[in-house]
Formats: structure tokens, sequence, C-alpha cells
């Protein structure tokens, strides 16, 4: 039986009230990614469980951790150069895992308009979603700097529509 924590009968796709602007949604972009579900269904579905008040409340780290902590994703790297990052991610499972770039600063430690959520997506190899940052001429993997510091989630265990299985252990 896939491993699903939560009882949900539909999920609202409808255009949440209170949302941010597209270039400044970046957290609830990631998390549909993460999810597999699209962006409205995702802030409807954290407003359904209480986790938000508001649609506009997607836009900071403690945010972000506390959805996380919902959807029982373990933080899994803090603050870690993504030039190492990326090795080490090499020995984790594949899934889609939620990620957090703050740049020179630590996390908890900047403005929240300094960081951007993405989805990173491990099949094998490392693919990145940069959501609203993403770029045809400068694609947003190719923006993220050796030493930036990248925080980590996942892998995804629950997907509301279907259930993931929890992953098995490597």
């Amino acid at each position: 039986m896939p491993y699903n924590p939560f009882q949900i009968d539909d999920l609202d796709s409808k255009t949440p009230k209170d949302r941010l602007a597209e270039d400044k949604n970046c957290v609830a972009m990631s998390f549909s990614k993460v999810l597999g579900i699209n962006a409205h269904a995702a802030i409807n579905f954290f407003l359904q469980k209480g986790w938000i008040e508001s649609a506009r409340k997607l836009e900071n780290d403690t945010i972000v951790e506390s959805i996380a902590g919902h959807l029982r994703m373990k933080k899994i790297y803090s603050d870690k150069p993504w030039g190492e990052l990326k090795t080490l991610m090499a020995k984790d499972l594949d899934g889609r895992y939620l990620a957090v770039n703050t740049g020179i600063n630590g996390f908890n430690e900047s403005p929240s308009s300094v960081g951007h959520a993405f989805c990173i997506i491990k099949n094998g190899g490392l693919g990145v979603a940069g959501n609203n940052a993403e770029n045809p001429n400068s694609p947003y993997h190719s923006r993220i700097g050796q030493t930036h510091k990248i925080t980590v989630w996942g892998p995804v265990r629950w997907c509301p529509y279907f259930g993931i299985p929890e992953p098995a252990k490597k």
C-alpha cells in the first residue's frame, strides 16, 4: 500500500485568492514540482490542512521548513556549497528534493528576498527545476554559484494524487 499519511479527497486546482505573483512564487512552484501537482493545488492543499493562513505566506525560510516537516520530508543537507552538494547527493536515493539557495547567507539568516526555492530531481544524475527563475537563455542551474549555500529536504515520500511508496534503503 502506498505511504500516504494524510486523508484528502480532492485537490482544488482553482487559483487561490491572495497568492503571490509568479515571479515571487518560487516556494509554491517548488513544492508543486516535488509533489507532482500544479502550484494552485499545492497552495490550496496547504491552506486546507491549515499549514498556512494565506497563500501570501509562502515566501520565507520558516514556512518552507514548516511545510517540509508536515510532509515528513527530512532536512538532509544544511547550507552546503552547491559544488560539494552535487557530489554528496550521488549517494542519495532517486526522487524529488526540495532545495533553497540562500547564496552566501545561511538558511534562516537571510531576508526572504535573497533565497530561491527550487526542486532537485535525481534520477541517476541531478536535474534542477528552477521554476520562475528559469530563462531559456540562462537556465537556473547555470546561475547557481559553486559556493552558494543550499539546504535540501527529501526525497519526497508522498504525492497527494497517487501516494509514493516510502523509498527503499540503499
